[in-house]
């Protein structure tokens, strides 16, 4: 994605200003409440790197399953973050359920503990790739990780770490 020049970024933020505006005169919503808000959104597309130490779980299963139980999305909102369709992350969700029936670990996902997170957004935005090699190519070309610290990351071989890689530079 292109960066914005800063006339342009000037231009969208009258924009945005422009709206929060209409939004406060016409509907009668506060500044605060709409601020609130997208704090809110943003916050509920990012997920903890911790989330992804259990290897019992696919990486689709474990953002499903959190995002389900922690924030409460239906499919079809998770499926907008994701950039993919309702029916597999459903039945994504049913599998992480029985492999991991019990609720997710709130001191692994404690709000007080600010741990490393990613934006969702950033990394699933193209679904050709599957979410591990999204979540790998996003690390490795995004944020100049090695294979085997992108490995210790999401606990998992560095020879799965490799593959995933290699496929998501194929389809690029």
């Amino acid at each position: 994605m292109k960066r914005a020049s800063p006339s342009q970024k000037q231009e969208l933020l009258q924009t945005i200003r422009s709206a929060l505006a209409i939004l406060i005169k016409e509907h009668g919503i506060s500044e605060h409440d709409v601020l609130t808000q997208i704090a809110q959104e943003r916050f509920m597309a990012s997920i903890p790197l911790a989330l992804f130490q259990n290897r019992n779980l696919t990486v689709l299963e474990a953002i499903v399953l959190y995002l389900r139980e922690k924030h409460h999305l239906p499919f079809k909102k998770i499926g907008a973050l994701l950039n993919r369709s309702e029916i597999p992350l459903s039945v994504a969700y049913r599998r992480a359920r029985k492999k991991h029936p019990q609720p997710l670990a709130d001191v692994l996902l404690s709000p007080s503990a600010p741990a490393p997170s990613i934006n969702l957004c950033d990394v699933f935005a193209d679904s050709r790739h599957s979410p591990l090699e999204s979540l790998v190519g996003f690390f490795r070309e995004k944020e100049n990780r090695k294979l085997h610290e992108i490995a210790d990351i999401l606990n998992r071989d560095d020879r799965t770490i490799w593959t995933a890689y290699h496929r998501f530079q194929k389809r690029k």
